[in-house]
């Protein structure tokens, strides 16, 4: 994991806990049922012409229907992320499905 990486999301006390703004916030690990990456492409202009970034995070969906979704420095930081969060607690679904999400959270 890089430096930024592990100061803005972390896993302590079986808790993942990540930063909100100015503030740090937790949730228990055997709250999370599910967690995956999300990559966004995001538009924008500069001096000279458009370009566009991929904006990574983690979705993270907790027992009681709760989405928060948690920016990341990157794709690969985020996938290592979600198998150390398997391995906190191996029943959290680690891999997006869109019937899952029409299915339990809708």
């Amino acid at each position: 994991m890089t430096g930024k990486m592990e100061h803005a999301l972390k896993l302590e006390n079986d808790n993942l806990a990540y930063k909100s703004g100015f503030r740090w916030k937790q949730i228990p690990c055997q709250d999370i049922l599910w967690a995956y990456l999300r990559i966004q492409e995001v538009k924008s202009k500069v001096c000279c012409g458009n370009v566009a970034f991929d904006l990574c995070q983690l979705v993270v969906w907790t027992k009681d229907k709760k989405k928060i979704m948690i920016n990341t420095p990157g794709r690969e930081e985020t996938l290592h992320f979600l198998e150390l969060l398997k391995k906190e607690n191996p029943s959290i679904d680690i891999k997006y499905s869109k019937e899952k999400e029409a299915k339990l959270f809708s």
